[in-house]
């Protein structure tokens, strides 16, 4: 079983420089970062299998740890998930 995740969105450039706007932020880690999470333990309870045979596959940006001018929600969110799918790794070796 391959799971990929090239999932990611830049969003709406216009509304970068809104900050301080949390719906915005929500919206970005909900897509580029809740929705990935969930998904790896959705697929991981469900072949809860030692037989079966699992690889996670990120594919992400430079987003993820270079900073942008204007795509701070965007970086911010990928530089969460290179962190998260960095510790994935661990979570996978000793509780799946």
């Amino acid at each position: 079983m391959v799971l990929i995740h090239n999932v990611g969105s830049i969003g709406n450039i216009s509304q970068v420089n809104d900050i301080w706007d949390i719906n915005i932020w929500r919206e970005f880690y909900d897509l580029n970062f809740f929705i990935p999470t969930v998904l790896n333990t959705v697929v991981m309870n469900t072949f809860n299998s030692k037989i079966i045979k699992k690889m996670v596959i990120n594919i992400t940006s430079l987003f993820g740890i270079q900073a942008v001018v204007g795509c701070g929600q965007y970086c911010s969110v990928k530089a969460a998930r290179e962190m998260y799918f960095k510790v994935y790794i661990y979570i996978y070796i000793y509780v799946f």
